[in-house]
């Protein structure tokens, strides 16, 4: 009998790893290959020297550049001979909501609120018979932001009910949060210099 002896290169499981190998740096090879037909191309070589910006340079460069004609508003700063340009500052404007009433230029009460919330309610009965009493006087509208889903955004509301006092030129006066009672908002429209 002969003695056979099995080395490595012959064992069925060393060919196994052997043939992964080269399938996952094929694999490899394909995944890192760049896409399209342009190879690679090597960026441009660096500049052979370096400028110094001397007293002299930076007089040449600011005779060849015209100075900014800025017409949009933005800012311009001068650090040195360095411009910083910023954008032109917001703009916020607060107007008050246009209405068909503040046409009448009659002091106006707005209630925005809900037919549902129980402040509302309560103020309900006030609010109709303010607009009796004082009718071409002053302006009492009611508005339900259920109805006018708007109407929150519009007058920034943050609770309800809210009344929102407005004099004649539609300029907002005061603003009041929750319920508010007939002499409550009659001494607001005093305060306004409405004559009751």
């Amino acid at each position: 009998m002969s003695k056979q002896t099995h080395t490595r290169k012959g064992s069925p499981i060393w060919k196994i790893v052997a043939v992964a190998a080269i399938v996952l740096v094929a694999i490899g090879i394909v995944v890192l290959k760049p896409r399209g037909d342009s190879a690679i191309e090597p960026s441009a070589p660096p500049p052979s020297r370096t400028e110094v910006a001397t007293e002299e340079r930076l007089g040449e460069l600011k005779g060849s550049v015209p100075p900014p004609s800025r017409s949009d508003g933005a800012t311009e700063e001068r650090v040195g001979e360095v411009r910083l340009s910023a954008p032109p500052p917001a703009r916020t404007e607060v107007k008050p909501p246009p209405t068909a009433q503040m046409e009448a230029k009659l002091p106006l009460m707005l209630d925005i609120g809900s037919t549902t919330c129980i402040p509302c309610k309560k103020m309900a009965p006030i609010l109709e018979e303010l607009k009796e009493e004082y009718r071409g006087v002053v302006e009492i509208k009611f508005i339900d932001i259920y109805r006018e889903r708007t109407a929150a955004r519009k007058y920034r509301i943050r609770a309800i009910p809210t009344q929102i006092f407005y004099d004649t030129q539609g300029r907002e006066f005061h603003r009041h949060l929750g319920y508010m009672g007939k002499e409550e908002i009659l001494r607001v429209f005093r305060e306004m210099g409405v004559e009751l």
